[in-house]
């Protein structure tokens, strides 16, 4: 059992690991959004990408290990959490599981907070950009189509100059 135990606290310290790699490109995020720098921010989006595919590996084996673990102590499938895992095994066992539980809860809820921070940073610069388009759509009027009859319609009424709107 004191295998299964160190197993899950090397995948636990390489999930906290993982998650504080990922805090700083989610910043890197944020100044590549309010640069504008779309290059920069498709680089970083890879990254990231790349970080949360081997974070999705870990907690896929951290879940197996944590079942064979709780199996192995007895514990109900919904008492094999990490806090109930700590409170059943042996010392020192117990309060590392406990720390690196309380360091990941820490962790994952700041990556999740910046993370947050930066999806509504991207949307506000999305909708900006989109009421520009819109401003500008607005005043080019229609192009210039052949309509069922062949006549030609060019949106007649909705051209002219941009600051006075008359032709």
């Amino acid at each position: 059992m004191d295998r299964l135990i160190e197993q899950l606290l090397a995948v636990l310290k390489q999930t906290e690991t993982l998650y504080e790699q990922v805090q700083p490109i989610i910043e890197k995020e944020k100044e590549a959004a309010l640069a504008p720098d779309a290059q920069r921010l498709m680089a970083l989006n890879g990254e990231k990408q790349a970080l949360l595919a081997q974070l999705a590996r870990l907690e896929q084996e951290r879940t197996a290990l944590a079942r064979r673990l709780g199996t192995a102590l007895h514990l109900p499938p919904d008492k094999q959490t990490l806090a109930c895992l700590a409170a059943a095994v042996d010392k020192p066992y117990d309060l590392q599981l406990s720390q690196l539980h309380d360091r990941l809860k820490i962790v994952v809820e700041n990556v999740r907070r910046s993370n947050q921070q930066c999806q509504t940073l991207i949307q506000y610069c999305l909708r900006l950009v989109q009421s520009r388009l819109g401003f500008f759509q607005h005043w080019l009027g229609q192009v210039d189509v052949y309509g069922a009859s062949g006549n030609l319609n060019n949106g007649a009424g909705r051209g002219g100059r941009l600051l006075s709107g008359t032709i």
